[in-house]
């Protein structure tokens, strides 16, 4: 595992650097199709944005998974 300081909006944070690159494909939320109508993802954000987070949701009973569009 690899921990790095990096800097991600302006702000010096300890990364881990494996888990931050599967984060935007892997978590729930961010494949979810309720994402903008949910309110434990505005929660979670809100926490995140305020304290420097990132997170990766990996269990979630009201996950949507959005629908596969075909290019």
């Amino acid at each position: 595992m690899v921990i790095e300081q990096q800097e991600h909006y302006g702000v010096k944070v300890w990364t881990n650097v494996e888990m931050d690159s599967f984060r935007k494909h892997q978590c729930l939320c961010l494949l979810c199709s309720k994402l903008g109508n949910c309110e434990q993802a505005s929660r979670l954000y809100e926490i995140c944005k305020n304290n420097n987070l990132a997170l990766a949701v990996t269990r979630c009973p009201e996950f949507v998974k959005l629908p596969v569009i075909c290019k």
